[in-house]
């Protein structure tokens, strides 16, 4: 096997030899390290998809709590769109790839490291200092995060398609539309507990 494609199973689809109880024993290590980092760190994984930043610790188990809910909300739905527009797929394919496509969660919270710049912190600066969008630390931030959010996306979307088969048409709708519905779903429910 060639380099490149190493590098393509590893990172873009590690999904063709790796799925169920396998997936979900290391996607468990990369739900449990970006929360102990980001609960040191002060980054927020409050939603399906998205973190923030506040420079501000917090306890490991609401971290533990706010990424369990946001992987949970991704998974149910998945499986129900399995349920709908699937013909066979195995649960356990859908909960283990779905645990390990969280894997660059880990890089989000490693920016917890870079200094908040003052303009996050608050944003009533940008009409004091309008130049202050251009600070240092905050275009690394946005540099960052960006094509690591991509990256979490392809792996999704990689685990969607290899565990639940779903019609190439309908693929892709179906996979956003699921995603739309599990950041709802976990906005609604990490704003009732947290």
């Amino acid at each position: 096997m060639k380099t490149k494609e190493i590098l393509k199973l590893i990172f873009v689809n590690p999904f063709e030899k790796i799925a169920g109880f396998t997936a979900l024993g290391f996607g468990l290590q990369f739900i449990l390290l970006p929360a102990m980092l980001g609960s040191e760190l002060g980054v927020y994984f409050d939603g399906a998809l998205d973190c923030h930043l506040t420079g501000n610790s917090y306890s490991i188990w609401i971290a533990l709590g706010m990424l369990s809910i946001g992987i949970a909300s991704i998974i149910v739905m998945f499986l129900l769109a399995g349920v709908i527009f699937s013909k066979n797929f195995r649960v356990i394919d859908v909960i283990g790839t779905t645990t390990l496509a969280k894997a660059p969660f880990i890089f989000l919270a490693l920016i917890g490291f870079i200094p908040l710049p003052e303009i996050l912190l608050d944003p009533k600066v940008i009409v004091e200092n309008p130049y202050s969008i251009f600070s240092f630390s905050l275009i690394a931030i946005i540099l960052l995060t960006i094509p690591i959010t991509i990256w979490f996306i392809a792996l999704l979307y990689n685990a969607f398609k290899v565990s639940l088969n779903i019609r190439k048409n309908l693929r892709v709708v179906v996979f956003i539309l699921a995603l739309i519905l599990a950041e709802i779903l976990s906005k609604v429910l990490i704003n009732y507990i947290f």
